[in-house]
């Protein structure tokens, strides 16, 4: 198997296996397809899985088809095979809301006698609700705001206390396995079947004729036509959840999955297919984290492994919503609101929220019920972060003035972030931000610097709307908190900031982690170190970070770590972070490579296409068609279809490009290190956005 990318921007993969995979989503599914033509995966946001298996065997005059090439684009998965002297085109698709999947069977005679086509199809259903949670959320609830607030517990449990809080928290939102399956009813009808277990789906084929055999959690199907010489057969397969699917609606969902891939294709066009295809996979893997539950609960999940319970998160969020705010920034809207709801109005974040119809219904009231993952350091910087940006992009200062049901207002709950975080700007010693198999306390410099960056945009936007007083009180702020980021955080002997650093406390043993991790350029990203510092730490992340460099790490070339050397003290490690070059200790994370790259595209400096391309080069060479959560050459990739992994299209646009809007929506873009390239479908605080960049400058279209 190799994949190449195509001029247009989609990935090529010729010789597909049974292990090729490509995932795809759309407002209403995450689904995942393979080489051979079967989908592996099919399931609803809600966390209801439709299909439990689909597996199909094609063959012409008994000979099994041999999938020669599959293309992915988007919403888009095409196999091309063949048979004796038959050629074969399947697709699988999505359109852009509809919780279906159309799979397209073309078969075409290419030789001078009549051949006959069978297709077997083993469709296996699921069709369960999940289960509710163990136990009371509300005791866990309780028990874990006194363990957080209580002076005495604090104190006597002392750094131990994250090892009873955390799993706290994950229990309250713990969950039973699916229901036992039980029995499904299928009922036959002109176009296909209905299949009822605890929700209903449908199976629709037309007039396509067809033996059937019922099974227990499904169907055995076959499929038999004559095709004569010169002649193509084309068998239309439709699977959804609910059963008002028509037969021919395949057609528009193609359609749709057809115009989605131009749209991407044509969103950014340059002579490099590399390029190319990092934009558009990028930019796919943010769109398709947009969900709408038909309990009304909307925004931006993180990907399909953390789809359930079915949540959104602050920093994840913030991350996968950059690369869509110029697209579609009514989706980052409808993500605000929700999100909202789960700033508490001491300003205190969880990690996440999650939607309270999936959870019991006494203790959906609960204080904290949305609550996923109680308290984490950085959420707050990230909520405050996240509106500044929409404001910026879109113009829509109306945001700020939104009520949630209490009465608070958006910006309300931005002040109330703010005010936690300026109360307690140092870090407990809790596994409670990105890093989060990690201990990091007390002065963290990532943190820090989401802090300085938060009240930097938070001034911003006060000045904008007119509030003059609030806007000096966080300029101030902010000088107050990039003082202490240097204080505690800037080594002057190594040059960079170290990871965290933690004082004495009453053990009387202090302790600085003092590698360089990739997450403290985010000090450079939002202005909190001088000039002159930020060409420092540049230059370490140079040598130390990508391992093209760094002849100690064993693996050779295989993109930018995020820390380096791996974290000291063992005590401060678990999970996977246990290991050296794994998850947050020293793995590839394609968001934090992405920030990377647009500070250096930024300073023009040529190492930015290794740190934006390099990780998709690996993606590519390993046959991972989306951007991954995480990989390293010493254990297993993270999540598939991760939606922070999108960044890359955000420092393209907004790094290569300098396309980020001033609040009044003044743009100065420049031209990229690239060179020549098209940028369009944008929109600017409502106006469409064309910029046609040359090697000597950029003219925009649609701005005035």
């Amino acid at each position: 198997m190799s994949v190449t990318p195509t001029a247009e921007g989609a990935l090529l993969v010729r010789s597909p296996t049974p292990d090729s995979r490509y995932d795809m989503g759309n407002r209403r599914l995450f689904a995942t397809l393979d080489g051979e033509g079967n989908i592996r995966s099919f399931r609803l946001p809600e966390g209801i899985a439709i299909l439990d298996g689909w597996q199909a065997a094609a063959r012409v005059d008994g000979v099994r088809v041999t999938w020669r090439e599959a293309e992915a684009m988007g919403r888009s998965w095409r196999l091309a095979g063949e048979a004796l002297d038959a050629t074969i085109d399947q697709r699988t698709v999505c359109d852009a809301g509809t919780p279906a999947l159309a799979q397209v069977w073309e078969v075409t005679n290419t030789g001078q006698t009549a051949r006959v086509f069978t297709l077997s199809l083993e469709v296996t259903f699921d069709l369960r609700l999940p289960a509710v949670q163990v136990g009371s959320s509300s005791l866990n609830a309780r028990v874990y705001r006194f363990l957080r607030d209580n002076p005495v517990s604090r104190r006597a449990l002392g750094p131990r206390r994250w090892a009873v809080m955390n799993p706290l928290g994950e229990a309250q939102k713990r969950l039973k396995p699916a229901a036992r399956r039980r029995s499904l009813e299928i009922d036959a009808r002109r176009d296909g079947f209905r299949v009822r277990g605890d929700v209903t789906a449908a199976l629709v084929m037309g007039d396509a004729p067809a033996e059937w055999q019922p099974a227990e959690t499904g169907l055995a199907l076959n499929f038999r036509a004559v095709v004569a010489p010169g002649e193509t057969y084309t068998l239309p397969l439709l699977v959804g959840a609910g059963d008002g699917l028509a037969p021919d609606a395949y057609r528009d969902i193609a359609a749709d999955a057809d115009a989605f891939a131009a749209w991407l294709s044509a969103s950014f066009e340059c002579d490099d297919p590399l390029l190319r295809s990092l934009y558009a996979a990028s930019l796919n893997v943010a769109l398709a984290m947009y969900k709408e539950l038909p309990s009304g609960f909307a925004g931006l999940w993180a990907g399909p492994g953390y789809a359930y319970p079915p949540r959104i998160y602050f920093r994840d969020s913030y991350w996968t919503a950059l690369p869509i705010l110029p697209y579609r920034p009514e989706w980052v809207r409808a993500h605000l609101l929700t999100l909202a709801t789960g700033v508490h109005p001491d300003g205190v974040c969880p990690s996440g929220v999650i939607d309270p119809a999936v959870l019991p219904f006494e203790d959906q009231a609960e204080e904290g019920a949305s609550d996923w993952l109680p308290d984490h350091q950085d959420s707050p910087a990230y909520f405050v972060l996240l509106l500044c940006e929409y404001v910026a992009w879109t113009g829509d200062a109306a945001l700020l003035g939104e009520r949630l049901d209490d009465g608070r207002t958006l910006w309300d709950c931005a002040q109330s972030c703010l005010n936690r975080l300026l109360a307690q700007p140092a870090k407990d010693r809790a596994p409670n931000d990105w890093a989060d198999n990690v201990l990091r306390s007390e002065w963290v410099s990532y943190d820090l610097a989401l802090l300085a960056g938060a009240l930097g945009a938070a001034a911003d936007v006060a000045r904008h709307v007119g509030d003059a007083a609030t806007a000096s009180s966080y300029q101030v702020d902010a000088r107050h908190i990039r003082d202490l980021l240097h204080i505690h955080g800037w080594d002057d002997a190594k040059g960079y900031l170290v990871d965290y650093r933690r004082g004495d406390g009453a053990s009387g043993a202090g302790f600085v982690e003092d590698h360089l991790a990739l997450d403290t350029l985010l000090a450079i990203r939002f202005g909190a170190v001088s000039p002159d510092g930020a060409a420092s730490m540049l230059a370490a992340a140079r040598t130390m970070l990508q391992t093209r460099h760094n002849a100690e790490q064993p693996h050779g070339d295989w993109g930018v770590m995020c820390c380096w050397p791996p974290y000291s003290l063992r005590a401060d490690l678990f999970g996977k972070s246990a290991q050296a070059l794994n998850y947050h200790n020293g793995a590839e994370w394609p968001f934090l490579s992405a920030i990377y790259a647009h500070l250096l595209m930024e300073r023009g400096d040529p190492d930015w296409r290794y740190a934006l391309t390099r990780w998709w080069s690996v993606h590519l060479e390993r046959g991972w068609l989306t951007p991954v959560e995480y990989h390293s050459p010493a254990h297993p990739p993270g999540a598939f279809l991760q939606g922070w992994s999108g960044m890359a299209a955000s420092a393209m646009l907004s790094g290569g490009l300098g396309l980020r809007p001033a609040l009044d929506g003044t743009i100065a873009p420049r031209v990229p290190p690239w060179g020549a390239c098209v940028a369009q479908n944008v929109l600017v605080h409502g106006r469409p956005v064309t910029l046609l960049a040359t090697e000597t400058g950029v003219t925009v279209q649609g701005a005035g």
